[in-house]
């Protein structure tokens, strides 16, 4: 039976990953956000990438093409899973430490608080919300380092948002 969850192509891990970025959308009145299998591949590719070449480290992919949210957990705990609506909910709350504006001019980031979230900005925030965003895809890597269990999420989102002297929505 279909995972009433999940959207039009999400399965396994992924399901609910459209839904939690629509949930915070929905409250902007913004356009949901529909899965891409095609963007789901490229960001697996990279997740995959991380886990195998940076296991305990993040970094973002070199490229243009899509704008790109990345959650890692650590922990010494097994069978502890660090859900799709978790990596979401940690790049929305960034929201708290943000006050709207245009993007690197009248909008303002709350270091302070975004280091207390464990994060080094507000982009992620602002990406899950970018009016003009589309499609999402997501992967999703584990890897072992040092003895702690590390888990990966990369979405990627198309059209790509945070351009400068640009408003979120």
């Amino acid at each position: 039976m279909d995972d009433p969850a999940a959207s039009e192509g999400e399965s396994g891990i992924f399901v609910g990953v459209t839904a939690a970025h629509n949930a915070t959308r929905e409250a902007l009145g913004l356009p949901d956000l529909t899965w891409s299998p095609e963007i789901a591949e490229f960001a697996q590719q990279w997740s995959d990438s991380l886990a195998d070449d940076q296991c305990g480290s993040i970094a973002h992919r070199d490229q243009n093409r899509y704008g790109e949210n990345i959650a890692m957990r650590g922990t010494t705990r097994t069978g502890d899973i660090f859900t799709p609506e978790d990596a979401v909910a940690g790049w929305v709350a960034e929201e708290a430490c943000w006050d709207f504006g245009s993007i690197s001019g009248s909008e303002s980031c709350d270091t302070a608080c975004v280091q207390g979230l464990n994060s080094n900005g507000c982009g992620h925030y602002t990406q899950v919300v970018w009016r003009n965003t589309l499609r999402v895809g997501c992967g999703y890597s584990t890897c072992q380092s040092q003895n702690f269990n590390f888990e990966v999420w990369v979405c990627n989102y198309d059209p790509p948002g945070n351009y400068i002297g640009q408003e979120p929505y």
